[in-house]
């Protein structure tokens, strides 16, 4: 079947497709709300935005999530009006009001530690809620990734394992009992 597509430039000045100013990396649904992450940015909204485009209407809706200090937003998820999502350059997790207009920073759980951490790829809440289950891609790809439990009240890191190289995303699979 054929299905309608839509660009919708996520800034005024997007810049061109060979030389573009925001690189369109990940998107986040949220109900109307795609929230979309620039991986190279640095200009009027601070580096690495978060950017909201209005599903229904096809177009921005003014919101827009950013950090100071990075310049890579990832892969995410909203629950309950707060959004998590991933962040390198300045390696951690964001939690923010979406709900609030503009949205608020939250938290930010930075990883000081590469060991712990390094190049966070795609942030998601548990079943519950109660955590948020982060993967890290590893250092320079060359070193194992990691998976990071933070707890999604206090915003503290509370475990984490080693994977295997370059791991990519979360998936979950509840087991019989």
């Amino acid at each position: 079947a054929d299905h309608e597509v839509t660009h919708v430039p996520v800034l005024a000045n997007p810049g061109t497709i060979a030389a573009p100013i925001c690189e369109p990396y990940a998107v986040t649904l949220d109900g109307d709300t795609a929230w979309v992450s620039c991986f190279s940015y640095n200009g009027d909204f601070g580096q690495g935005p978060v950017i909201g485009v209005d599903i229904p209407s096809r177009s921005l809706n003014g919101k827009v999530l950013a950090l100071p200090n990075s310049t890579t937003a990832s892969f995410g998820e909203v629950r309950d009006g707060v959004m998590v999502f991933a962040h390198q350059n300045n390696d951690g997790v964001a939690f923010f009001d979406v709900t609030a207009d503009p949205p608020v920073l939250i938290s930010d759980v930075t990883f000081l530690d590469p060991t712990v951490c390094a190049l966070p790829h795609v942030a998601r809440f548990s079943e519950d809620g109660t955590k948020v289950f982060a993967v890290c891609e590893g250092a320079g790809h060359a070193e194992p990734g990691t998976f990071i439990v933070i707890d999604a009240a206090a915003h503290q890191v509370i475990g984490h394992v080693a994977l295997g190289l370059y791991p990519d995303d979360i998936a979950i699979v509840r087991l019989p009992q």
